[in-house]
C-alpha cells in the first residue's frame, strides 16, 4: 500500500502530514527535496527516510556524510561536482557517454 501526501506548497502543512504518516507506522517515508526531507527528520527518529534532491545533504545537515549518512535518512542528490566538471572541459577527452541508463 502507498500512502500519498502533498503539502501543495503549503510549509506549514508538511508537520502534521509528517506526524500522520509516523502514526500510520509506515515502513520508509520517501521525500523530495529539502524542506520535506528536514520536516519529516523532526516527525520522527525511528521511521527511515529516503530523500531525493538537488542539494548538498551533507550541507544541509540532513545527514553525517555521503558515504556513512547514519541516522535514519538515506537518499539520492542530485549534484553535480564542479571540479571534475571544469576539469573534463579542460581536457582533451570528454566525459564518457552512456549508451544504456539504469534508475532503480
Amino acid at each position: 500500500m502507498l500512502e500519498y501526501r502533498s503539502a501543495n506548497n503549503q510549509v506549514d502543512r508538511m508537520p502534521a502530514l509528517a506526524a500522520d504518516l509516523v502514526r500510520r507506522q509506515v515502513a520508509v517515508i520517501v521525500t523530495i527535496g529539502g524542506d520535506v526531507s528536514s520536516r519529516a527528520r523532526t516527525a520522527t527518529t525511528t521511521t527511515p527516510i529516503v530523500f531525493v534532491s538537488g542539494f548538498d545533504p551533507v550541507k544541509a545537515g540532513l545527514v553525517a556524510s555521503l558515504n556513512h549518512p547514519g541516522g535514519t535518512l538515506t537518499g539520492v542528490s542530485f549534484l553535480v561536482n564542479l571540479t571534475v566538471r571544469s576539469a573534463w572541459s579542460s581536457s582533451a577527452s570528454s566525459p564518457p557517454r552512456p549508451r544504456r541508463l539504469a534508475c532503480w
